[in-house]
């Protein structure tokens, strides 16, 4: 009983904890700038992961602001050089998020994006900066995807360098730390001594 009590009471302090950490993480955000990242991401507010914990930890949240900036970022995502430039990266595009009167620019603006987006200068390019393809150039693969894996190579051997460094500094650091414990156990040997050669 003592320690499904003990149990309860850890859970509700993690719970209490991590939703005072949420909250304060809450506090700090730009309501307003949020809310038009998530329109240009084609996303709806209720579909923002982030908001949602936001609310569920109870924080106070400017709809005003909130309510603003999901339609600035919405009327900004549905013009024709957002779709373009959306192509453009290799990104998708939410068609569904616009009024329907314009989709047929969006979508050619879209597809011009892409075109730009799916040569094989721009998979080399895309690939070493550590783009991944998802399928974005199914038309284009046979010459995308030689130049998309030379990119990917090397990205992949600049992390392993960036990973091999920090490993080296941390091997560095725990050879410092086992050399200052040996420092310490060698004096507290030689007080050790030095207090029975005292006492006899």
């Amino acid at each position: 009983m003592k320690k499904l009590f003990f149990l309860s009471s850890v859970i509700l302090l993690t719970t209490g904890c991590a939703n005072y950490l949420m909250r304060k993480n809450c506090e700090k955000v730009n309501w307003f700038q949020h809310a038009y990242d998530v329109a240009m991401e084609g996303k709806r507010l209720p579909e923002d992961d982030f908001l949602s914990k936001c609310e569920k930890a109870e924080t106070e949240i400017n709809s005003g602001e909130l309510d603003r900036g999901f339609k600035a970022g919405m009327e900004n995502y549905c013009k024709p050089q957002s779709a373009l430039d959306k192509g453009a990266k290799g990104d998708g595009f939410n068609y569904d998020f616009c009024d329907s009167n314009i989709n047929p620019l969006l979508k050619a603006k879209h597809i011009e994006g892409m075109k730009r987006f799916c040569t094989p200068a721009n998979a080399y390019t895309f690939a070493s900066v550590g783009g991944i393809y998802k399928n974005q150039c199914p038309k284009n693969e046979d010459a995308w995807m030689p130049k998309y894996r030379q990119g990917r190579q090397v990205y992949l051997r600049g992390e392993i360098n960036k990973n091999q460094d920090q490993m080296n500094g941390l091997d560095g650091e725990i050879r410092e730390q086992v050399s200052l414990r040996s420092q310490l156990n060698t004096r507290s040997e030689e007080r050790r001594v030095g207090k029975e050669c005292r006492s006899r």
